[in-house]
């Protein structure tokens, strides 16, 4: 596995998806930057918000 912030070459990505008996994933700064929020590894919260929805029921038995 390569990890880098910034990108990967086309060479680098043709290279590493010729190889058949090793197999090399290449993760660069945006898939990176993906699994660190999805996995909230090195990352805040800095802001949450609500959705409301109507509780249709609410009124019904008056």
């Amino acid at each position: 596995m390569f990890i880098t912030t910034s990108y990967f070459t086309d060479n680098a990505r043709q290279y590493a998806e010729r190889l058949e008996a090793k197999k090399i994933i290449l993760i660069d700064g945006t898939e990176l930057s993906k699994l660190m929020i999805n996995h909230n590894v090195g990352v805040d919260i800095s802001n949450t918000f609500v959705v409301k929805a109507i509780d249709y029921d609410y009124f019904k038995d008056e």
